[in-house]
C-alpha cells in the first residue's frame, strides 16, 4: 500500500509542513535535489533530511572507504550522527 506525504496545513491556508519517509534509489539522488529540495528552498521552506544508508558488500568494506572516505564527508559537511 501506497504511502501518502502528510501535511500539517493550517485552518483555511495552504500546507505549513511536509514530512514523508520513502526508498530512493542511490542513483536517483540527484532528482530529489532537483524535484524536492530546490523547489521547497525556493518556497522559503528549511528542509531537514535524515539519511539511513544500507550498504553490503560481500567482501566486505574495507576501513580506508568506512573512515577516509565515508567517515570524513560525514565529518566535513557537519553531519550530525544519530546511531
Amino acid at each position: 500500500m501506497d504511502k501518502t506525504p502528510t501535511f500539517s496545513p493550517a485552518p483555511k491556508t495552504l500546507p505549513t509542513t511536509l514530512q514523508f519517509k520513502a526508498r530512493i534509489p542511490w542513483d536517483k539522488l540527484h532528482s530529489i535535489i532537483a524535484g524536492i529540495i530546490t523547489p521547497l528552498k525556493d518556497k522559503g521552506a528549511e528542509p531537514e533530511i535524515t539519511l539511513e544508508i544500507k550498504a553490503y558488500a560481500s567482501r566486505g568494506l574495507d576501513r580506508t572507504t568506512l573512515d577516509a572516505k565515508i567517515k570524513e564527508t560525514l565529518t566535513q559537511i557537519g553531519a550530525k550522527i544519530e546511531e
